[in-house]
């Protein structure tokens, strides 16, 4: 890095200091409850910034970002803590509850305490970032939620609390409690400015913070400071990459003779294994309406446990994806006419999904389904419709996003595959696990439609990754494909997260997440939620399909 690099990387940092520095506290402190590890954390979140910046690595998201990192330190902190401090173990909210002399109200913060803690670890996340003043597009890239779903959480909590105000009227409360959080009606859809003046939010929002809804004020972050402790943990990282090097001419025969054997073994099955899966398999069905498997049952993994790796059977099937995207060899003769197309005859993105979630009793989420189909451009605005597949008459509710609005993974995926695992770390950090780099690809099918070499370089990321093949497989829509997955943990529960991938196009046609033995919230081998991603395309107009 030349000096006008790090000039420029500094100012960077020093302008992310003064801008965000405030929430994120806040989202630390509020997590922590302590001012020394908050200070710290929030000290170590910059130096992250700065580091993967360094690294060569885009942050098109700042304060998105930064704030999915200072989540996960403090996560991880709070991790440590519950391991020696039981106390601890199940929730990190502080119950507030303040009766200032007047017992009906005394009642209803209670009550409206406990609502909050039964809320989604989302709907709570949702609740506080509005709180603080952050735009409901900001929260819907922090949490890699659509606007629209951060408005229905809000939606769902402010009519969660108003139904107790309208409890007003029971014996429970005296009337004038009732009346004392008057505020909007518990069916209308509140705006953010309203959601926030809202009496009883600010009082859920009380229940939630520690020390009776008080926060320190940030602290003073001198920038020159931290930017000499991210040049100091730069060089460390630079001076301690190189201290371990095998010297093989040191090592006996033998310590040479052993791994030999075993890379000549493991070379034999890889080569069994490429070819097995270098040929592809017939390519799903085109539905659009398929007959889904029943959904709460774990698909039938044939080649079982899923002990051998992945990597050989998605490196050979990238190969094969990648030559899809070759020019074909009889391209027209230079003296025909080409046809004109319209500019507007592929502008937009269309997607077209299937998710389903079971019920989480531990956080109060209700299980659901919904059918959706995203249409979007450049500028990311578009439009999304969603369906409830158990009310197929019902309209279908369609929410319409302006230019900027719609929250995109990777706006812009590459098809070289070192510079998309640098794209998806950015969303999801590789140093997280196996784990993280199957959801980040299933991130990317959530918006897009990729190209042969987009997914060619997505199979090349998820072969790097330590994922382990389970043979093939008939996903919920009866397409064949080959299943791979990774095991690990999702909000402090073991799970196992399963990818069905179409060996002839290279496409991911269904994901799904299952519990562990060791999870106290659902039985082994329970699913708790599954995608199904049906069709993509480009069209030229809204609400339109790509042909087949």
């Amino acid at each position: 890095m030349d000096a006008e690099d790090a000039a420029e990387l500094d100012a960077w940092l020093g302008e992310q200091v003064s801008q965000h520095h405030a929430l994120l506290w806040t989202v630390l402190f509020q997590r922590l409850e302590e001012t020394g590890v908050a200070e710290d954390l929030l000290q170590e979140t910059f130096v992250r910034a700065w580091l993967h910046r360094a690294d060569g690595h885009q942050i098109q998201h700042p304060r998105a970002w930064l704030y999915r990192v200072a989540r996960r330190l403090a996560e991880k902190r709070l991790g440590k803590d519950r391991r020696s401090q039981q106390a601890r173990r199940t929730t990190t909210l502080t119950l507030v509850v303040s009766n200032d002399g007047d017992l009906g109200a005394g009642v209803l913060r209670q009550d409206v305490a406990r609502l909050v803690r039964r809320l989604s670890v989302k709907d709570r996340e949702c609740l506080l970032l509005t709180s603080y003043g952050v735009s409901t597009a900001d929260i819907a890239a922090m949490l890699r939620m659509s606007p629209a779903a951060v408005r229905r959480s809000l939606h769902r909590t402010h009519r969660a609390l108003h139904k107790l105000r309208d409890k007003g009227a029971g014996p429970a409360y005296p009337e004038h409690a009732g009346r004392a959080w008057e505020g909007l009606t518990m069916n209308q859809e509140p705006g953010e400015d309203q959601f926030r003046r809202d009496k009883l939010v600010q009082l859920a929002v009380r229940a939630l913070l520690p020390r009776q809804g008080r926060i320190p004020p940030p602290p003073e972050i001198d920038v020159t400071n931290l930017i000499a402790l991210a040049h100091q943990r730069r060089s460390a990282q630079e001076s301690t990459r190189w201290l371990w090097r095998p010297r093989l001419w040191r090592l006996r025969l033998w310590r040479v003779a052993v791994p030999a054997v075993v890379l000549v073994v493991l070379l034999i099955v890889g080569v069994e294994v490429v070819r097995s899966y270098s040929v592809p398999g017939p390519a799903g069905p085109g539905t659009t309406d398929p007959v889904l498997a029943d959904p709460e049952q774990p698909l039938p993994l044939t080649a079982g446990a899923g002990t051998a790796p992945a990597r050989h059977q998605l490196a050979a099937i990238a190969r094969h994806v990648h030559s899809l995207d070759q020019p074909a060899v009889d391209q027209p003769a230079l003296d025909q006419p080409v046809p004109d197309q319209p500019a507007t005859a592929d502008r937009y993105t269309y997607v077209h999904l299937r998710a389903w979630w079971r019920d989480d009793p531990a956080t109060g989420q209700d299980g659901g389904a919904y059918d959706r189909r995203l249409w979007w451009a450049a500028d990311r605005s578009g439009q999304e419709t969603r369906v409830d597949p158990a009310e197929p008459d019902r309209p279908a509710e369609v929410v319409e996003y302006p230019p900027g609005a719609l929250g995109v993974a990777v706006p812009d995926p590459a098809a070289d595959r070192t510079v998309l695992a640098g794209q998806l770390a950015e969303e999801q950090p590789m140093h997280e696990g196996p784990q993280a780099a199957l959801r980040a690809v299933v991130g990317l099918y959530r918006f897009h439609d990729l190209s042969p070499a987009q997914r060619a370089a997505a199979l090349a990321v998820l072969a790097d990754a330590e994922l382990v093949t389970h043979g093939p497989v008939l996903d919920r829509a009866g397409r064949s494909g080959v299943a791979v997955s990774a095991t690990g943990g999702m909000d402090g529960r073991p799970v196992r997260d399963t990818a069905v991938i179409d060996t002839a196009t290279g496409r991911l046609l269904s994901y799904e997440r299952v519990a562990l033995p060791a999870d106290d919230r659902a039985a082994a081998g329970t699913v708790t939620h599954y995608l199904v991603f049906l069709r993509s395309g480009r069209v030229g107009r809204l609400g339109a399909e790509p042909a087949d």
